[in-house]
């Protein structure tokens, strides 16, 4: 067997393992226009093979819709459609169903998993300091923990970012890199990565990704506003978005992969867009009522890896007392 054999062999099983059914998958594997020269292992190929096969986008298209055009086993379409569901909202039914192809495909399980948590792994459901910084090892969310300082701190002084423990551990590691992040959501085309002020709506964003982090969330806190940052560097730029019909245009062309007038701002704050299927127009644009920040430059990355302040780690796959992580 020559390597070309090999790599469509290969890339063939990827395509099973994915949930391609047979006929589909021999289909999928000769397709002439994939360069099986260039370094992409056999997932990333497959992965590419199946987004091929995307239907072109329409204004009334969904998740389902999308997911359904594919030749899938019935498992693991409604593995996949599960997937989808929790995060459609956020990040929008195409994208949502591109981001259940790239777990299908194995993008998620080259994360590192863990046997234990990352530090002090014998204290669970108490705070405890590492070099300076607070973690949080949960098998559980209880009721108490809402009551605690960090929980009804002045949101103005804090901000959340919910991840992996992979993630975190890099972030606590290397600091924050845009380059991990995801392009074209509401405060630019480009990369961006994203706090939100509200520690609740982290816990719930932690909740819809279980699945894809492999039961493994994390959610970091940074002390962060505008004022903190400006005292950091007297140079750095911040811009409130406070305006509905401003937000709504630079909302509207991020997510259509167009300039904004945002996008050399170091940091940029304003509403967590309501994700609607049928977004035509800057108007059809609705926001929630919590605020988010995005972090778009090098010096921006910097100064939020330099108020990391605190790293709750979560499981409910380590057990303790029979306690889980509910929400």
């Amino acid at each position: 067997m020559n390597s070309d054999d090999t790599v469509k062999t290969e890339v063939l099983q990827s395509l099973l393992n994915a949930g391609i059914l047979p006929e589909s998958a021999e289909k999928l594997v000769d397709n002439p226009f994939v360069d099986r020269e260039i370094d992409q292992s056999t997932d990333e190929i497959a992965r590419i093979l199946i987004l091929c096969e995307f239907p072109p986008p329409k204004e009334d298209e969904t998740y389902q819709s999308i997911l359904d055009s594919l030749k899938l086993e019935e498992s693991a379409l409604k593995k996949l459609k599960s997937i989808a569901r929790d995060i459609y909202d956020h990040y929008g039914h195409r994208e949502a169903a591109v981001i259940a192809i790239e777990y299908a495909t194995g993008e998620y399980s080259k994360m590192e998993c863990y046997e234990s948590f990352p530090f002090n792994h014998t204290i669970l459901d108490q705070e405890f300091t590492v070099e300076g910084k607070t973690f949080y090892n949960m098998t559980t969310i209880p009721e108490s923990l809402y009551n605690h300082d960090y929980m009804t701190q002045d949101t103005n002084f804090y901000a959340y970012h919910a991840t992996s423990w992979s993630a975190a551990l890099n972030i606590l590691k290397n600091g924050v890199d845009r380059e991990f992040c995801r392009r074209k959501l509401d405060f630019g085309r480009r990369r961006s990565f994203y706090v939100g002020k509200s520690l609740f709506k982290a816990i719930e964003w932690s909740r819809k990704k279980r699945r894809l982090f492999r039961e493994q969330n994390a959610i970091i806190q940074f002390r962060i506003n505008q004022d903190i940052a400006e005292k950091y560097d007297k140079n750095v730029e911040w811009k409130i978005l406070q305006d509905l019909q401003e937000w709504q245009a630079i909302v509207f062309n991020s997510r259509s992969d167009e300039p904004t007038s945002v996008d050399k701002i170091d940091f940029v704050e304003g509403w967590v867009l309501k994700y609607n299927k049928s977004i035509k127009s800057p108007k059809d644009c609705k926001n929630y009522n919590y605020v988010q920040i995005a972090s778009k430059t090098d010096r921006s990355d910097s100064i939020l890896t330099n108020h990391l302040t605190r790293v709750f780690f979560i499981s409910q796959k380590i057990k303790q007392n029979n306690r889980l992580f509910k929400v």
